[in-house]
This record gives structure tokens, C-alpha cells and sequence, in this order.
């Protein structure tokens, strides 16, 4: 049975019947509960002799990305081979069957959407109705750029809504890391730059996407992604570099010790400020000091 924190299952579901399978459900995924309207995480099922397949339930709409393991995968009545690389769609309502092709389980990054949010990327993109379909996407450049990003997000929480709201747009069938970017207008331009000189002067207070989507004046899915056709970045990409970029002239211009230096400008977290500088500029914070 998989571990998850989201997950909530539930045995001998009453639905069954209608599936026409007598053996049952055995578990239900979807939210549990969530703060930000998704939820990732790490799951691993090992399959045992006696139930060599697992079935269930969506409750919620979701994705995973198949980091280890191969398994068949039946969902809308289309079985597609899962291996490592692949993304799995799930549809809130939808029945599913996984049939483990090997006895060493298999290890999923999971992601499964609140209503709402899903729902507002569905009409950031026009369509009146979520329906992920083809029930999964093969290894491909897209999906490992995807699973790279979720990965890291369970490891890194300034990540997670980047990877929340690529993982949607990506269900469905909008690829966030092509090349292709939407069009700004003028009007839209000018209020995702003024959204940019607010975390320039603002950047040690929060900068959430809500945060700055209200400074704009935009849906807060619409302005994510003019934010990066804009500027290149995600808008936690910007506020995080703008934080970085703040502390590394503080350590050159001030005698301030490191931790103040991270405090004052934004980060709460010393470790993570530190790593982040050293991936950014190549050295520890003290280092850059010295030179």
C-alpha cells in the first residue's frame, strides 16, 4: 500500500459495483488536505503476491512522474505501459488499475490539484472543463524537464508552486518549457513591470504569486505566465534572484553579518540562503566577501 500524506484511503469503496470489478477498490487518491490548492509527494508501492495489482479511485484531479518501476496503467479504459520518464494523468472520478510488472514497486512523484486551482488554470487557457486525457505521456525532453522540477520541489518549498503550476498547465497539454511564449500586450507589459519594480522595492517582504498578481491586476495564473514572457523568469525565480542579488552587494558594500544580511532580505532560512547564493554565484556567501 503507498505511503502519502495527501492520500486518502479508503477500503471496499461502495462505487465497486459500478466498475464491474468484484474484487473491489482497494484505495482512493486525491487532496487531503492543502494550504495552496495542491499537494506533492513521494510515494512507493510494492506490490505483494496476493495483489499483484492495485485498483482505485480518483477523487482528485492529479499527475506522476514515474521515477523507478514498470507497471501497466488502465485509467478511461486505455492501458498505456508506465517506465521511468513517464507522466501519469489522473481525472477526478476516474477508475484506475496498475498492474506491477516487476516485484521491486515502483516510486512515483505525485501531484494532485484543489479544484479551484486547476480550474483556474483551465480558464487561463480557455476551456470551459479539466479533462486530462490520454491517461500518460511518454518519456520525452518535456516530461523529464517536468520530473526534474517536481523532484526538487519536495526538497525545496520556494519551488513548489513552480512546479505545481507547470505540472497543471503540462496536464493539460499546454508544455510550459517550450519555446513558445505568449503574447503581452502593451497594457499587460506595463502591469507586469510594475510588478517588477514592487519586488525591487519590496523584496524583503513577501512576494507571494498572489501577492504580485493583485499588484498587476491579473489572474494570478495569467500573470505567471506573462511574468516569464516578460522577464524570462518565473516570478519566485525573480523574487528569489532579486533577494540574491540584494545580499550579495550588502556583503561587498556593509560589514553585516551573513545571517542579518539573509534576514534583511528575505530569506528565513540560513542553509537555504546559503546553498542558493553558492548555486547562484559560485561561492558561499563569505567567500564573495573576500573578494
Amino acid at each position: 500500500m503507498p505511503d502519502g500524506q495527501f492520500a486518502n484511503l479508503e477500503h471496499r469503496l461502495d462505487r465497486c459495483a459500478a466498475t464491474g470489478w468484484h474484487a473491489g477498490l482497494e484505495h482512493r487518491y486525491g487532496l487531503d488536505t492543502a494550504q495552496n490548492g495542491y499537494q506533492l509527494a513521494d510515494l512507493f508501492c510494492k506490490p505483494s503476491h496476493e495483489a499483484p495489482i492495485s485498483r482505485g479511485l480518483y477523487s482528485g484531479h492529479g499527475m506522476a512522474f514515474v521515477l523507478r518501476g514498470t507497471f501497466d496503467y488502465q485509467t478511461a479504459g486505455v492501458v498505456n505501459t508506465a517506465v521511468p520518464g513517464s507522466v501519469l494523468f489522473a481525472n477526478k472520478g476516474d477508475v484506475f488499475e496498475c498492474r506491477h510488472l516487476n516485484a521491486q514497486g515502483n516510486r512515483r512523484v505525485v501531484l494532485f490539484f484543489a479544484d479551484s486551482f486547476i480550474e483556474g488554470i483551465a480558464e487561463d487557457l480557455g476551456r470551459d472543463s479539466v479533462i486530462f486525457s490520454g491517461g500518460s505521456h511518454a518519456p520525452a525532453k518535456e516530461t523529464a524537464h517536468l520530473g526534474g522540477l517536481l523532484f526538487r520541489a519536495l526538497k525545496d518549498s520556494e519551488l513548489m508552486e513552480d512546479a505545481a503550476i507547470a505540472g497543471a498547465y503540462f496536464a493539460l497539454g499546454q508544455h510550459p518549457f517550450s519555446d513558445h511564449h505568449m503574447d503581452a500586450t502593451p497594457y499587460e507589459r506595463r502591469r507586469i513591470l510594475e510588478a517588477v519594480e514592487h519586488v525591487s522595492a519590496n523584496y524583503a517582504e513577501a512576494c507571494s504569486l498572489d501577492d504580485l498578481a493583485a499588484v498587476a491586476g491579473l489572474g494570478r495564473f495569467r500573470f505567471a505566465r506573462l511574468f516569464k514572457t516578460v522577464t524570462g523568469e518565473t516570478p519566485c525565480q525573480y523574487v528569489v534572484n532579486t533577494r540574491l542579488c540584494a545580499a550579495a552587494n550588502k556583503l561587498h558594500r556593509t560589514n553585516a553579518p551573513v545571517t542579518t544580511i539573509a534576514f534583511d532580505v528575505g530569506f528565513n532560512d540560513l542553509s537555504y540562503f546559503n546553498a542558493r547564493f553558492k548555486a547562484t554565484f559560485g561561492c558561499t556567501p563569505r567567500a564573495w566577501r573576500k573578494h
